[in-house]
Formats: structure tokens, C-alpha cells, sequence
């Protein structure tokens, strides 16, 4: 199994937390995120990372030399958005692989949860709740199959939140490069992965289904406040 992480934005809103650094170099727990989101990956059996930089790109050459880490270089992060990270990382999976944000915090078994769960296309790691404004939004059928995933949607009509934590079997990497490939064909460059998985649905491609976190805790770091409600969270 394989992992494709997303390390290449600048996190600009969190630039005097950091003191200068990637975002993904915060400390939590003795660890900086990044570093922990490795340590999880490999404890579920992922065997190469697929890890996508760009701000700051010889920071993280210097500091993951792992041979198990493999860093692909974003040269549009600058004006684009994850969609365009996702797009370089493709052609270097071939196997199952868990898809996640650097700079996102999970426990533990959410991450276990994904990887143990029966096969399937697409699993995404979600958070049956009531949605904010900015939440990357979905809704799903009476079966767990989501339907729509964006963060248009008014929050009421919402389901709950995908963490940005997701797996995909080998057999949906062809689907998943025609879908990114499509949005990415339109000019959309700032587009993030949901629209390719929205486009992917739309067409009949795709049927995610959402593995529900529970009363896990988790947290996407985006501002100060999320940072230090991810400190609380994992101390």
C-alpha cells in the first residue's frame, strides 16, 4: 500500500505559529504533524509515500531522506490548489493508497479503520456532524454512498465532513487521472481533489462510500485556533 500526501501550500494563516516553517513541521506531542503522519502510515502497512512539496521543497529534501519517501515537486503551488499537487503525485501510484492532507491530525484508529476495511474503490474518512460554512461538505444515501461532496453546500442540508482522509484501491487509479485530468483540462487550477471526485460521481465513475469516524477526534489545521485545539486534542 501506497500514501499520497499533500505538503506543497505555503499556510500562510499559520506563518508566526510555524516560525517560518512548513506547516506540516508544527509540533504536536513531540512530533511535528508531518512526521506523525508518517509514523501512522507505516503502522498500517503503507510502504511508499508519495510526497507532494513545494513551499520550501529543499526543507523537506533535506529532512525526509527515508527511503520509503518519495517527493514530488509542485512548481505551480504558488497559484494553484491541491488538485494540481494530486495531479503530480499520480503517476507515481500503483497500489492501493491512503490520500491525506499533511497538516491534518486524526487518532489513530481512524487511519487503521481505512486500511482495514473491506475492499472498495473509494473510502472517505468522514465525520457525521453539523457542518461549518468552510467544511469540505457531503451527502451520502441511506447505504453510505456519498452523492455530492463540496463546500457550496448549505450546511444544513450537509450530512457531516470529509477529513480529507480517504483510500483508493489501484483499480480506481485510471478514474481517478481521467477525473483530475478533466477538471484540469476546463482550467480550473484552483479547484481542490473534491471536484474531481464530484465529476467522478457525475458520471457514473465513482461511488464513494464514507468510513464515519465516530466519536474519534481529529482536526485540520488551518489557523492558530486549530492548532491549538489539536494540542488539547492530542497531548
Amino acid at each position: 500500500m501506497q500514501a499520497l500526501i499533500l505538503a506543497a501550500g505555503i499556510g500562510n494563516r499559520l506563518a508566526d505559529a510555524a516560525g517560518g516553517l512548513p506547516k506540516s513541521y508544527l509540533p504536536l506531542a513531540g512530533e511535528t504533524l508531518l512526521t506523525r503522519n508518517l509514523r501512522l502510515l507505516r503502522s498500517v502497512g503503507v510502504q511508499e509515500c508519495v510526497l507532494v512539496t513545494g513551499h520550501q521543497r529543499d526543507r523537506f529534501a533535506a529532512d525526509f531522506t527515508d527511503a520509503d519517501i518519495r517527493q514530488v515537486f509542485n512548481p505551480f503551488y504558488q497559484t494553484t490548489n491541491v488538485l494540481v499537487s494530486v495531479w503530480c503525485g499520480l503517476p507515481w501510484l500503483r497500489e492501493d493508497f491512503i490520500y491525506l492532507h499533511a497538516d491534518t491530525v486524526f487518532h489513530p484508529e481512524i487511519l487503521q479503520r481505512l486500511a482495514q476495511a473491506p475492499e472498495h474503490p473509494a473510502l472517505l474518512a468522514a465525520d457525521r456532524k453539523v457542518c461549518a460554512e468552510e467544511e469540505m461538505k457531503y451527502k451520502c444515501d441511506a447505504g453510505g454512498s456519498v452523492f455530492e461532496i463540496n463546500k457550496t453546500m448549505p450546511p444544513p442540508e450537509a450530512h457531516g465532513e470529509f477529513l480529507g482522509l480517504a483510500r483508493f484501491s489501484a483499480g480506481a487509479l485510471p478514474v481517478i487521472r481521467r477525473g483530475v485530468e478533466r477538471i484540469l483540462q476546463r482550467g480550473a487550477f484552483g479547484s481542490f481533489f473534491e471536484a474531481a471526485l464530484q465529476e467522478m460521481i457525475n458520471a457514473g465513475e465513482l461511488s464513494p462510500r464514507i468510513a464515519d469516524t465516530g466519536e474519534l477526534p481529529w482536526r485540520e489545521i488551518d489557523f492558530p485556533e486549530d492548532y491549538a485545539a489539536a494540542r488539547a486534542l492530542f497531548p
